[in-house]
């Protein structure tokens, strides 16, 4: 390994911090079992800006029978919308399990409604209830 340091060293100015432990809004620990991946802070200041840390805990990121489709025009915030979908996606890399919840809302990005952003808040309530 110090080699490795050695060499990256002689092209390019580096500086060693030590094990990573946090990059990226990822977290990063290591046993003898091997290395493990987590964004469960990342899921905890999410819930704590948008107010749901005392939100319910459900079971399913989203319904099972959902009725995501285009309909009846509602007032929708579409930048706030747009930021909250942006923000679940970037947690599909340590969260797999919310991938299909994540493409139904995703596809609603250019003309969200309310019904939508319910569907959304349900990703996080499922979140909190993960390890």
């Amino acid at each position: 390994m110090a080699q490795r340091k050695q060499c990256l060293a002689q092209e390019f100015e580096i500086k060693d911090i030590g094990m990573l432990q946090y990059f990226l809004r990822i977290e990063v620990a290591k046993s003898k079992k091997g290395i493990f991946i987590s964004q469960r802070k990342y899921i905890l200041d999410l819930l704590t800006e948008k107010g749901m840390m005392e939100c319910k805990q459900v079971k399913s990121p989203i319904e099972s029978k959902h009725k995501l489709q285009a309909g009846i025009r509602e007032l929708m915030d579409k930048e706030r919308y747009q930021i909250l979908v942006g923000r679940i996606i970037y947690l599909s890399h340590t969260e797999p399990d919310i991938a299909y919840a994540i493409s139904l809302v995703s596809q609603f990005m250019h003309d969200p409604r309310e019904s939508y952003m319910q569907a959304v808040f349900g990703i996080p309530h499922y979140l909190k209830s993960t390890p």
